[in-house]
């Protein structure tokens, strides 16, 4: 009897222990790693911005392939959020949602594990000579009857781990994404609506610059009827295009100009307008018949993100060749 007393006591002194040193002891713990990435702030950027792109990269997205996963709110950016459930101990159930986001700057996130409260961190870029450096932290706050456990685990070793190898994984991702562009910016974002007045015609590949020209000012002959300004730089929509035979490619183009105020369809120039388009978006400088290139960078792009084009092709010409004397 008197050693079963004993033992009870020795586990009471144990558990004393245990629970003034969990009182004693300093919870918060804030770990991180950086790695630089030979890219842009707006790839890397672009790739922690939208959790969907995650699978591509992290080491936590894939640790289990069958994870039932749910994307909720916004595409990318503040209040984008993916839950997750897992069998697998390492994953459980959680979520994690952006709660701040500057382009090409930061990401910051909350992540939560059922049963483990809620855990506050983030991502970082800043431009360096060598590329972007990317830093990825998290603040935890242990709760006072797990942090004796920390005695004998180093967290900081433990996640700092896996952080590397999320790292590596978005270092790998954005780099191949920079070698696919060849050097030409490409972003996915937002079109603003417009109000446009076009018209649409049809002709060969060289005479697209003519036919542009000739639309232009059929156009703008209307807007001034109309009493309507220029708000935006002009555009050309290239609804189809086929080869016919020793002549080339024939393209269906619509010639459009962006206006400041409403107005109404007059014979084959038509008023529209436009809402809110997600779009890829590349930027070109350099002569006009160059622009293929382009178009097959933006096609490899997107098909590195699974995205599929759910209209026509825009250029959006910012310089006036009438004007702008170098090509």
């Amino acid at each position: 009897m008197k050693f079963f007393k004993r033992f009870l006591l020795v586990i009471a002194v144990l558990i004393g222990i245990y629970l003034i040193a969990g009182l004693l002891m300093n919870g918060s713990m804030h770990i991180e790693r950086s790695i630089v990435i030979k890219a842009d702030a707006g790839t890397v950027h672009n790739e922690i911005n939208t959790l969907k792109n995650w699978k591509s990269w992290s080491y936590w997205d894939n640790i289990d392939t069958a994870m039932k996963s749910v994307y909720s709110g916004p595409e990318s950016g503040v209040g984008c959020k993916h839950s997750w459930e897992s069998s697998n101990d390492s994953v459980g159930k959680g979520s994690l949602t952006i709660t701040k986001s500057e382009a090409g700057k930061f990401v910051e996130t909350e992540l939560s594990f059922e049963g483990m409260g809620t855990s506050l961190g983030g991502w970082k870029l800043r431009d360096t000579t060598d590329g972007v450096l990317a830093t990825t932290y998290m603040d935890i706050e242990m709760p006072f009857f797990a942090r004796p456990m920390t005695l004998f685990m180093d967290m900081d070793e433990m996640l700092g781990g896996d952080f590397m190898k999320s790292l590596n994984g978005l270092k790998t991702r954005c780099e191949a994404i920079v070698a696919i562009c060849g050097g030409v910016k490409i972003e996915l974002t937002t079109a603003p609506a417009m109000k446009i007045m076009s018209v649409r015609d049809s002709c060969s590949e060289k005479e697209i610059s003519n036919k542009l020209g000739e639309l232009y000012g059929e156009i703008g002959a209307e807007m001034a009827k109309q009493g309507m300004e220029q708000s935006a730089a002009p555009f050309g929509i290239y609804h189809s295009v086929t080869m016919q035979g020793d002549s080339g490619m024939y393209f269906v183009l619509e010639a459009g100009i962006p206006v400041n105020n409403k107005g109404t369809s007059a014979g084959r120039v038509k008023y529209s307008e436009n809402q809110n388009m997600r779009v890829v978006k590349a930027y070109h400088y350099g002569q006009y018949n160059e622009t293929p290139a382009t178009h097959e960078k933006i096609e490899a792009w997107m098909k590195a993100y699974k995205l599929t084009a759910a209209g026509p092709v825009w250029e959006i010409y910012v310089t006036d060749p009438m004007t702008e004397s170098d090509p």
